[in-house]
């Protein structure tokens, strides 16, 4: 028997933001088991907690998708420092967690509230963001988002990660969000073999640096969305800076996501620019507990 918890990630309501399966004492599971799990919750990612490889971090995290593991991800970061804070796996003095994911080692810092209640985990990416070469024509992304050619932003569509990439596609409006579809006829046609499959469109409210955003995804051949995506907002660091910020200095931005889908979640993004280029990039927000249990295998 071993414990696990899930907790729901970037909102302060159950049943809102990203959820997420926290496995703990996972030590010695095999890699079948783990991904049996995962498919069990059938969350977007379950990680698993094991012991540090390096004794100065705090541990080992494992992450996996109902498709297979992962070398990073934002929502399983920010989900597994909360438990691991809230659980008392480390004294409430500690202010950093070091989670050493395959990616390689990831800070998170853990803001409580007087009471001694985590009140926000930040984690500070392990990579800085970088763009590549990827053509999609505004006439095929609205395609691809089954919109009209009008309802395409006029900065440029271009893929950005900080290690799993993101084709951002910038909206003229909040509405024109709002009413994506996403078409996986030309998702196969269009992006299926290129270095960012997974679409994150958005609409940027500049004067508020606040950003609405929406992810979707293939997992098999089954389309998804996903109500909250920390790697994308971290993603999205740099096309901020690339596109958005023009003089050097720290800059704030919040990120929303899910709406549509019922699970509003609220990240916050925090990036040093300099020339043109995201740095120092942090990705923070709230969580609440859901479930504890116990898992019998």
């Amino acid at each position: 028997m071993r414990d696990y918890v899930t907790c729901d990630v970037f909102t302060t309501h159950r049943f809102g933001g990203n959820p997420l399966a926290v496995v703990l004492q996972a030590e010695d599971l095999s890699d079948e088991q783990m991904l049996s799990i995962t498919r069990e919750f059938n969350y977007s990612e379950t990680t698993f907690v094991l012991p540090p490889q390096n004794p100065k971090h705090s541990c080992r995290l494992r992450i996996f998708t109902p498709g297979g593991e992962l070398p990073f991800a934002g929502h399983p970061t920010v989900g597994t420092a909360f438990v691991l804070a809230n659980t008392g796996a480390f004294s409430s003095d500690v202010q950093t967690l070091v989670l050493e994911e395959t990616v390689g080692p990831v800070s998170v810092r853990i803001n409580r509230q007087a009471d001694g209640q985590v009140s926000e985990c930040v984690f500070t990416s392990p990579r800085n963001p970088v763009s590549r070469v990827q053509l999609l024509a505004p006439a095929q992304a609205a395609t691809l988002l089954s919109l009209p050619l009008r309802a395409i932003g006029t900065l440029p569509i271009a893929p950005w990660s900080c290690g799993l990439a993101f084709l951002i596609i910038p909206l003229a409006s909040q509405q024109a969000l709002s009413d994506c579809l996403f078409d996986t006829n030309v998702w196969k046609t269009t992006l299926k073999d290129r270095w960012a499959q997974k679409v994150y469109p958005i609409f940027i409210d500049a004067a508020k640096r606040k950003v609405h955003t929406r992810m979707f995804m293939m997992m098999g051949s089954n389309p998804i969305e996903d109500p909250a995506t920390g790697s994308a907002a971290a993603a999205l660091a740099g096309y901020l800076a690339a596109h958005i910020e023009t003089r050097p200095g720290y800059y704030d931005w919040n990120i929303v996501q899910g709406e549509k889908m019922g699970r509003t979640s609220c990240i916050s993004l925090r990036f040093k620019w300099i020339e043109g280029q995201a740095q120092e990039v942090q990705i923070g927000g709230a969580c609440i507990a859901v479930m504890r249990g116990q898992l019998a295998v």
